[in-house]
């Protein structure tokens, strides 16, 4: 179809919807043709790109989304074709602002959407697939965001009108052009802002939530790969952390945590600038549930709801934690805020407090009373154990405060089977080698525990280490089997 053929059609199209009211014939012989421009503008790219350009088939197109549904129809079945033909140039719309992102002004189409829910029939058939075109257009056209702006504040309070979110949490069609749109406007630092600090964020994050759990929990295709984008960047926002610790006691921190943990472990990397914004709140959080637990498990009176839901969250925290270590500025962030006090502190009191499994019976540690050995803390020594492991690696000064926190012992203690934490035997191997490599300090300190007898030093001899004593002091001795591989790996690093 040629561009003047185009026009002609739109413009028709605006007399039908803007000035009067015309038969039924018309507006169906309309609809034909519209439908051609439709489908056109969809699948041809070099039409789309010549009717985008055309500047008096632009205006036509913003007349008729601003100021159509201003005339009455008594007419049912008039009606129901005049909201069609309008929804078929909202649809050559959406393929316009593919190509010109700012052919309509984003205020002046957000009010179209209020104007069109407050005029148009809702038992209508037609009237939420009209919905469902009008948010596949805000999403194409914030597709290119580069700067913010009050608009596109008011767009965001406006898309969490009460009437709006719960359209679109009835009906499965308009959730994912809806998450693009969000995904979208989020990429504007100011934008995400205004949503954290927004009153009706609470009443949207239970849709997130929801969409969330049955999507992401469930790796359901390109609506679980929006939601992953549009999380990431609401959790590596800096205002996140007021939000977020507001609301450790609600009952939906839980789920809270569960779907960061998925969000964050699935991102590969992040900036310093997001990594920081998300240590914040991790490890402020932690510190929340660390110490709440702490004073659970040594308590002879504790409420077992109250702990499960504690350890629920702080497996989820530390496993945020335990995947952040692989970058560096996650070693240089928990250093300077203590990060090795408050996870050696609450190792040692799960250690101390919670009753270790085995396959055998009558394993029970003397230190561990009657009423411990009912609470149940698991895999948290385990995912504590592994974060020290990764900050010790390569670190002189990680594994001398480690051995003056006493986590030294902890570790040792840990090298053995627990049911409760699966591989903690390995884990804490990994790390005791790492606390070991290099340092005489800790290797001496371990010499001395062993030559007590304080330690079983099977531990010791699958990492690679025997104790001896030599003239009168006892000392750590590298096993032969190891100190040959080393030196055989040594030289053939050395012939090249």
């Amino acid at each position: 179809m040629s561009q003047q053929e185009t026009l002609d059609c739109v413009s028709i199209t605006k007399r039908l919807l803007v000035e009067s009211s015309s038969s039924a014939n018309e507006f169906l012989d309309q609809l034909h043709h519209l439908s051609s421009i439709v489908s056109q503008s969809s699948q041809d790219p070099d039409f789309r790109q010549e009717i985008s350009s055309h500047p008096e088939l632009i205006e036509l197109v913003v007349d008729i989304i601003t100021e159509s549904f201003n005339i009455d129809i008594e007419s049912e079945t008039i009606r129901s074709l005049y909201i069609r033909l309008f929804r078929g140039a909202l649809m050559l719309t959406r393929n316009i602002v593919v190509i010109k992102p700012d052919a309509i002004d984003l205020p002046l189409f957000l009010l179209s959407i209020q104007h069109f829910s407050q005029k148009a029939t809702k038992d209508d058939p037609f009237y939420l697939k009209t919905l469902e075109v009008y948010i596949q257009t805000l999403a194409n056209m914030t597709q290119t965001l580069s700067t913010g702006g009050e608009h596109l504040l008011d767009l965001i309070r406006t898309s969490f009108d009460a009437f709006l979110i719960r359209i679109i949490n009835e009906h499965e069609n308009l959730k994912l052009p809806f998450l693009f749109f969000l995904n979208n406007v989020f990429s504007l630092q100011e934008v995400v802002y205004d949503f954290l600090t927004f009153e009706k964020f609470d009443y949207f994050c239970e849709f997130l939530l929801q969409e969330s759990e049955k999507n992401i929990l469930n790796d359901e295709g390109q609506t679980t790969h929006t939601l992953l984008s549009l999380i990431s960047k609401v959790v590596s926002h800096e205002s996140y952390n007021k939000w977020i610790s507001q609301r450790v006691a609600s009952k939906d921190m839980v789920q809270i945590v569960k779907i960061n943990q998925l969000v964050i472990t699935s991102v590969e990397s992040w900036d310093n600038y997001q990594l920081t914004a998300i240590l914040s709140w991790v490890w402020d959080c932690f510190k929340v549930f660390s110490a709440s637990s702490s004073e659970m498990l040594r308590s002879s009176e504790w409420d077992e709801t109250g702990l499960n839901f504690n350890h629920a969250n702080t497996i989820g925290l530390l496993d945020i934690i335990s995947d952040l270590c692989k970058f560096n500025a996650t070693k240089g962030f928990l250093n300077h805020y203590n990060g090795l006090e408050e996870l050696i502190d609450l190792l040692r009191v799960v250690h101390e407090n919670v009753e270790r499994k085995t396959l055998k019976k009558g394993s029970e540690p003397k230190s561990v009373n009657a009423v411990n050995s009912k609470k149940l803390f698991p895999q948290v020594k385990s995912l504590i154990i592994e974060i020290l492991a990764y900050l010790t690696h390569d670190s002189v000064e990680i594994q001398d405060k480690i051995r003056d926190l006493h986590g030294l012992e902890l570790v040792l203690s840990n090298c053995m089977v627990d049911d409760n934490d699966p591989f903690i035997k390995e884990r804490s191997i990994v790390c005791l080698k790492f606390l070991l490599a290099g340092n005489q300090a800790n290797q001496k300190f371990v010499a001395d525990l062993e030559a007590k007898k304080t330690y079983d030093d099977q531990a010791l001899k699958e990492v690679g280490y025997e104790v001896e004593i030599k003239e009168g002091q006892v000392q750590l001795k590298q096993l032969e089997d190891l100190k040959n591989l080393q030196d055989k790996i040594s030289s053939k690093k050395n012939a090249f």
